[in-house]
């Protein structure tokens, strides 16, 4: 264990032995019953109703009555008692001040914040309601109404909000009167803030002389022209992979044309759509080895793309030597680029071949320094661990013996000195708020919960007695928010905090941070199902990589379970097996299983081929080993992975690997000196 202390003006308190943060995350404190899981769903659905606009009445009350004297819930309390009130205003100039006065309510981000848009939103739409009920009656435009929606213009025509404004606009445009009187409004507004035209509003009212002229000036484009403009980029690249297909050798002309035509009429083009298809273009040119024409479109994409897109561009401009080995090459292109003097501001993956072709070129001592700054700056990447693996490689030792994240592995960063005795009780509810939304997988309030926990005082959180370092506090917080989501068996929701505070920088490298991202439910029920063929390791990899440990988890084209396997290939292990039966875990691990060493069997242990095909199917994966994995190196031919998700879902899986067999001695991490090997799982690319 390890001593962490901590101190007062008047005290000081020191903790020889943290809390474990899993005693902590079970304790009664945090216990949820039925009845809070009821009242939960009843004020989901209340909410789902509300954002679908308008206030069920008899369901408000009865969501109220689920709430009752529920201290876990009060904030959803007061929530339902000010829209009560809002369903009892009576006329426009109620409604505005009612309005004004929650907008006036100020909240840091929290879930009180969250409830109190709500209000604000559902205000607005009845005043909305109330003032078409007013200007039908009156065929006239108050002074204090105009002066409501001339202030509130912006704010209408937020995505959120568009929806209703507009009913507004149709409600009222046969009042002439009235619509001229607003489109004149609307049209100011636009010009005055220089504002990017909607079509959908632009329908909708009358355009006079002055919006005329700015819309002339302004150069506005129409989605259908942008739409005709796009179609025909998407035919010439179409035209490039069909005579590339046929054999037609000269396609570097037609490239030539396309680019032309792009840098010509960038006006009436939905630019980041164009340079993803001439992304993919390039990949395609790179991959079947038509380097030079492939660097004619990386380079148009890094002179005029966004610049997440010319990041991509940079890297497979960059890709074009290293996968022919013109190491030589590839270092004048950093160069020219100055990728070097900005390497901290690239991207993982580009970072790590840039220090690759360093050490290519023979200058290991800048290849170990820039190796590890990727470390440093990515810890949790693939990219990391393989820098990691190169800095052994270089120093030619083993990783058991030279792994650069056991030096820096803070044991003393983040450990657990908060338990429920020194919380106050405002702090406890909310996070047994936080699992309740973890166990019913919503996303949007798990946010607001936490973010109303590190967002908040210290006094707020904790207990006057108590004096803790509030620099622990919001370190604490977040580890025991993870674990009470894994606790809820919601491991998704766990890891996208822990990922999100470190990348903040709130959280430090250390075993316990690791140990709530990779954790090991299921292991025990993998190692009594699988073979002895397949390393355990490798399928609870696979499974959070595929379900996130979640049993009832469904894809978009239905697969099923831990193992994510769609019910037509399950039938082919287990004929009668029926679709809702694969949410059981014993049997969707012994199916999945099943055929995962299939697959294993068939690519004789080479597990990148395994991965890719357990993901894009065997009839790809048989394709890119003749046209795609040609390389001796396994890294290159990783990366040479044709689809984007595959590519990332095998990296992801390696990654997984390493920090289980790392983080857990019983797994005993080795990596042997064969370049095809990586923590004693073989990788050999056999063809």
């Amino acid at each position: 264990m390890f001593c962490i202390s901590f101190s007062s003006a008047d005290s000081s308190i020191k903790t020889e032995q943290p809390y474990r943060l899993d005693t902590v995350a079970k304790s009664k404190s945090f216990s949820v019953g039925p009845s809070d899981i009821k009242t939960a769903e009843s004020i989901l659905q209340f909410y789902k109703e509300l954002r679908g606009g308008f206030i069920n009445h008899h369901q408000l009350q009865q969501t109220y009555k689920d709430v009752g004297k529920k201290a876990n819930f009060r904030p959803f309390k007061i929530w339902l008692s000010k829209l009560s009130q809002i369903e009892r205003l009576n006329s426009p100039t109620s409604a505005i001040e009612y309005c004004k006065k929650l907008e006036n309510k100020e909240f840091g981000p929290s879930v009180e914040s969250k409830l109190n848009k709500q209000l604000i939103q559902t205000c607005h739409r009845y005043t909305l309601d109330l003032i078409t009920k007013n200007i039908k009656k009156t065929k006239s435009l108050a002074s204090n109404i105009k002066s409501y929606i001339d202030n509130h213009f912006t704010y209408f025509l937020s995505s959120a909000n568009k929806r209703d404004f507009y009913r507004f606009i149709d409600k009222i445009s046969s009042v002439e009167s009235v619509h001229h009187d607003l489109s004149n409004l609307f049209s100011q507004q636009i010009i005055d803030l220089n504002l990017e035209i909607d079509n959908s509003l632009l329908s909708r009212i009358q355009i006079g002389p002055e919006l005329t002229r700015f819309i002339q000036l302004k150069g506005i484009v129409s989605d259908e022209t942008r739409k005709i403009f796009y179609h025909e980029v998407k035919d010439l690249i179409a035209q490039i992979y069909s005579h590339f297909e046929e054999g037609e050798k000269d396609i570097t002309e037609e490239i030539g044309n396309l680019l032309i035509f792009v840098n010509s009429n960038k006006k009436y083009l939905p630019l980041q759509l164009t340079h993803e298809r001439l992304l993919s273009l390039g990949r395609f040119l790179s991959r079947n080895k038509r380097y030079k024409d492939a660097q004619k479109v990386f380079t148009f994409n890094m002179n005029e793309a966004q610049e997440d897109l010319k990041q991509e561009a940079t890297f497979q401009h960059l890709w074009t030597y290293l996968n022919d080995k013109e190491y030589n090459d590839a270092h004048k292109f950093v160069i020219q680029h100055d990728l070097l003097t900005n390497f901290s501001y690239l991207e993982p993956r580009l970072q790590f071949w840039i220090a690759f072709n360093i050490m290519k070129n023979g200058d290991n001592s800048s290849a170990i320094s820039y190796y590890k700054k990727i470390i440093k700056a990515n810890p949790l990447s693939y990219y990391a661990i393989m820098a990691n693996k190169n800095i052994g490689k270089i120093k030619n030792v083993p990783h058991t013996k030279s792994n650069y994240y056991l030096e820096q592995l803070s044991e003393n960063a983040n450990g657990i000195v908060l338990s429920e005795k020194e919380m106050t009780e405002d702090t406890i509810h909310s996070l047994v708020r936080l699992k309740i939304w973890g166990m019913l997988d919503n996303r949007s309030f798990i946010q607001a919960e936490y973010d109303g926990l590190v967002h908040s005082k210290k006094q707020a959180l904790v207990k006057k007695n108590f004096a803790l370092d509030e620099s622990f506090l919001r370190p604490n917080l977040s580890l025991l928010s993870s674990a009470l989501l894994q606790e809820s068996n919601n491991y998704l929701a766990a890891f996208r905090i822990i990922y999100n505070e470190f990348d903040g920088g709130y959280l430090n490298l250390s075993r316990t941070v690791l140990s709530q991202l990779f954790p090991r439910p299921f292991l025990a029920k993998i190692r009594d199902i699988a073979s002895e063929q397949v390393d355990p390791i490798i399928l609870l990899s696979l499974i959070r990589q595929e379900s996130g440990f979640n049993p009832e988890a469904r894809s978009r084209v239905g697969a099923r379970g831990l193992m994510q396997l769609m019910p037509s290939t399950a039938r082919t292990i287990r004929k009668k097996v029926t679709t809702d039966s694969l949410n059981n875990p014993t049997l969707n691990i012994k199916i999945g299983s099943k055929y995962f060493e299939y697959l294993y069997s068939k690519y004789e242990g080479n597990l990148v081929y395994t991965l890719s095909s357990y993901n894009a199917g065997e009839s790809r994966v048989d394709r890119w080993r003749r046209q795609y994995f040609t390389s001796d190196s396994i890294l290159h031919n990783i990366e040479n992975i044709p689809f984007d998700e595959t590519r990332k879902y095998v990296k992801l899986i390696f990654r997984n690997i390493f920090f289980y067999k790392m983080m857990h001695e019983d797994l005993k991490m080795v990596d042997s000196s064969k370049s095809n090997q990586l923590f004693d799982i073989a990788l050999g690319f056999k063809r």
